[in-house]
């Protein structure tokens, strides 16, 4: 009925159809995948972006089935249906590990500023994203640039790659870029406190007091005896 449904001439019921997908959690996905094949077909961007937000209310995370459809829909002309295919995307996380970086890297070229954003946010999913970050921390859009940095800390590691990568965000003009860094490298801290210690000291000299502020604290809570002989800066910024 649903299918039968989403041939009507009337744009509203089409769209309905595709939002109400996503209160059904309880259907069979081999029920839901075909009608949401479907919909991203419609003429209409604006089913095709409420059929995609559906399906990811859904929450598949088995990649087998929900795989193809996010691919589909991440080729859509449309940069919000790009940008929903992608958040659902991001939700498989480690399920999808072989997809997810080559469909990262395409997001992060992608004509959308919003669709470079979600990639941006969702890079420390890789563990280790290497280019794609500097790529990332490269981008002319200010919030791509703070949400790679962000994505830093959730890497889990320190490796060199990624302290040249830190100290250059360190250096990005937006204030936001240069706090989500430093926040990042009180997430790394504890993991090489050697290597983002000197960094964390560097941040201490910024034009900003709230990237100073946070500086400290990231320092503080990396630990390590390298703080105490750096613990006189805190005269300095306050």
């Amino acid at each position: 009925m649903l299918r039968m449904a989403l041939s009507d001439e009337d744009l509203d019921v089409r769209r309905l159809v595709v939002k109400s997908l996503g209160r059904l959690g309880s259907l069979d996905p081999s029920a839901v995948i075909p009608v949401v094949d479907k919909a991203l077909s419609d003429q209409i961007p604006d089913v095709r972006r409420a059929a995609a937000e559906s399906l990811r209310q859904l929450e598949i995370t088995d990649p087998g089935t929900v795989l193809p459809i996010w691919q589909k829909a991440l080729s859509d002309e449309n940069g919000w249906v790009r940008e929903s295919a992608l958040k659902g995307l991001a939700q498989l996380g480690s399920a999808a590990p072989g997809a997810l970086p080559r469909i990262l890297e395409r997001a992060l070229s992608d004509e959308s500023v919003r669709v470079r954003r979600v990639a941006a946010d969702n890079l420390g999913l890789l563990g280790s994203a290497g280019e794609l970050l500097k790529k990332a921390l490269s981008d002319e859009d200010h919030v791509v640039r703070e949400f790679a940095a962000r994505s830093l800390g959730r890497l889990g590691s320190v490796d060199p790659a990624a302290i040249l990568m830190l100290d250059m965000a360190l250096r990005d003009t937006d204030v936001d870029v240069r706090l989500n860094t430093v926040r990042s490298l009180g997430q790394l801290g504890s993991a090489d406190p050697g290597a983002v210690l000197p960094l964390l000291q560097t941040a201490l000299d910024d034009n900003d007091s709230g990237v100073r502020h946070d500086a400290l604290s990231s320092m503080l809570a990396t630990g390590g005896d390298s703080v105490a002989e750096y613990a006189f800066c805190i005269f300095g910024i306050l």
